[in-house]
């Protein structure tokens, strides 16, 4: 292949990952609404087996999706609501007695400690600090920004069930109408491709998504029964961080403790959030992950927490729904060029 395509396809690429980020608000109904259709694409297939035909299909299995929102709406909204309402009032009490904590350590610290180490240590963590704050400031608002939030919310909310419903009534020709654009001699290896990654792909998002579903259940129920304040909040948060690996669990230790911390918890709710907090670990790292991931999906966990990071700075709120697509894809395109490169005479160091 000359250089000259090589750089023209480059040049493409980076284009079309231009504007995909400058039309945030308008591509985000759209990648929305593809990994919806992706999801339940299976429902209307078990529908059509049953002599239902295409279009009623994807109409029924819209709107039991619908009537499932909804329902999760009407009966979690009021009680998060209730929580981040209490959250607001409270919040100048927790962030006195967290700042009164500070000042205790700090005091404590500095009478072992030499003033001028002590001003040296409290200058780099105020760097730290700062830096941290400030970077979670420019991905918060990377994440979100690309037009108005409420325009792009609403053209999300509107737009994204519309676009659901064509793609499970047309999968099927969208796809074949796109695999007859490739070049004929290319079509048998571009269908097992895709076949290897739609395997490994529904595989790994309907494993993560009852993982985080379950976690997000039993985190709630944990805290909800310890006596933490906004138990049910800050469940519901741990389970979908859970969809990142490891970044579930590091956020239920750190929030059920600050939690706890603030509140006082006695001693023998301690004991309680502990064990809870090391049950919920071996249940994601040893039953539920094995069992409904499973380790044919290939995505190694680091390769998951990068996607999804690099994901939202790149493209903000987009990049983080397609990065792990992103990931399992480039994961089977990797492994199997590493394939042929192993059967290769370059690497069998054949001339």
């Amino acid at each position: 292949m000359k250089i000259w395509k090589i750089v023209l396809g480059i040049a493409g690429v980076l284009l079309l990952l231009g504007l995909i980020a400058k039309l945030e608000a308008i591509v985000l109904p759209f990648v929305l609404a593809g990994l919806l259709a992706y999801l339940f694409l299976p429902a209307v297939e078990a529908l059509m087996r049953r002599r239902v035909p295409r279009a009623a299909a994807a109409g029924l299995v819209l709107g039991g999706f619908i009537v499932i929102v909804i329902s999760l709406v009407l009966f979690i909204v009021p009680i998060i609501q209730v929580q981040i309402t209490e959250f607001l009032i409270q919040t100048p009490k927790l962030t006195s007695a967290l700042w009164a904590t500070i000042k205790k350590t700090m005091v404590s610290v500095s009478e072992q400690i030499p003033p001028d180490r002590m001003y040296k240590m409290s200058d780099a963590v105020g760097q730290i600090v700062f830096g941290v704050l400030n970077a979670t400031g420019a991905s918060l608002s990377r994440l979100w920004s690309g037009g108005s939030f409420l325009f792009g919310s609403l053209l999300t909310i509107v737009l994204t069930p519309v676009l659901m419903f064509y793609l499970l009534k047309d999968w099927v020709g969208l796809k074949a109408k796109t695999l007859d654009l490739v070049p004929q001699r290319y079509a048998a290896q571009t269908d097992s491709l895709l076949a290897e990654i739609n395997g490994t792909l529904r595989q790994f998002l309907r494993g993560q998504l009852s993982v985080c579903l379950l976690l997000a259940v039993y985190y709630a129920v944990l805290f909800s029964v310890v006596g933490l304040n906004f138990g049910v909040v800050s469940g519901v948060t741990v389970g979908i961080l859970s969809f990142i690996p490891y970044f579930g669990f590091i956020m239920a230790v750190a929030v059920s403790i600050l939690l706890g911390l603030f509140q006082g918890l006695a001693w023998g709710w301690w004991a309680v959030l502990i064990v809870g907090l090391g049950v919920g670990s071996v249940l994601e790292s040893y039953v539920l992950t094995p069992h409904l991931v499973g380790k044919r999906v290939g995505l190694h966990p680091l390769a998951v927490i990068f996607a999804v990071f690099a994901g939202g700075i790149l493209f903000g709120f987009i990049g983080v729904l397609a990065a792990v697509p992103a990931a399992a894809i480039l994961g089977v395109v990797a492994r199997r060029a590493l394939a042929r490169y192993r059967t290769s005479a370059l690497y069998k160091g054949k001339k």
